[in-house]
């Protein structure tokens, strides 16, 4: 199985890096690696950030992803879910074709059997596979790893790692759009601990002794700044 398709299902991906580093792979291992998974958004007017802006004596045919949108998946809490072996796929965000970011309202779900992977990620990954690192990408070895706050509660990590995700796929870092994610997830079907869902200028969450509180945007730019200082200069 020398050549590959450019779209791949994760069966396929995952034996063809078997067949080239004699190692068994899996959907979580594949996500661990860093590798990116891509879903199929059929087209719809109803999307003009995808699909562009139907023009009066355009012919639907002739307009740009007129038959879909091959959409990335990279929300870091979507993936984690995947890492962590999820039975389906959850979409809490992905992005234009332009890179930006669009947060969708009620969160997506769909079949694991419908991610794709694409063939030069899977040959990339497959060129820096090193031994000598315990079997990780030679990429993911040299990568240096993320914080942790010390002793931080469940929202200070759940900020951090937002705030990771918006760095590495170079969004703002601006208290308003750091606030947007974390209003987009408390308000989505299964928002992560400890959020419990948004308010007009801010979250509700859940401290350690069970309380609700707010978190404004006040007090969110300061924990944003403290991340800076720990995180952007390691």
């Amino acid at each position: 199985m020398n050549y590959l398709q450019k779209i791949l299902t994760i069966e396929e991906a995952c034996l063809w890096l078997e067949t080239k580093t004699a190692q068994r792979w899996t959907l979580p291992r594949l996500i661990d690696a860093g590798l990116m998974p891509w879903f199929w958004i059929d087209y719809s007017p109803g999307w003009p950030e995808l699909f562009g802006e139907p023009e009066k004596d355009v012919p639907l045919a002739f307009l740009p992803a007129a038959r879909g949108y091959l959409a990335p998946l990279f929300n870091t809490l979507d993936l984690r879910r995947l890492a962590a072996g999820a039975s389906d796929v959850i979409v809490s965000s992905t992005r234009t074709r332009d890179g930006r970011e669009i947060f969708v309202e009620t969160e997506w779900r769909f079949p694991l059997d419908e991610l794709r992977f694409k063939a030069e990620d899977i040959e990339l990954l497959a060129s820096g596979f090193s031994a000598d690192k315990g079997g990780v990408p030679a990429s993911q070895g040299d990568r240096k790893p993320r914080l942790q706050p010390d002793g931080g509660d469940e929202l200070t990590r759940l900020i951090w790692l937002v705030c990771y995700d918006a760095h590495d796929a170079g969004g703002s870092l601006k208290p308003i759009d750091v606030m947007a994610r974390l209003k987009n997830l408390a308000d989505s079907g299964q928002p992560p601990r400890p959020l419990i869902g948004s308010i007009s200028n801010g979250i509700k969450f859940e401290n350690a002794d069970g309380d609700e509180k707010e978190l404004s945007s006040d007090a969110l730019r300061k924990r944003i700044e403290e991340w800076k200082k720990r995180c952007l200069k390691q």
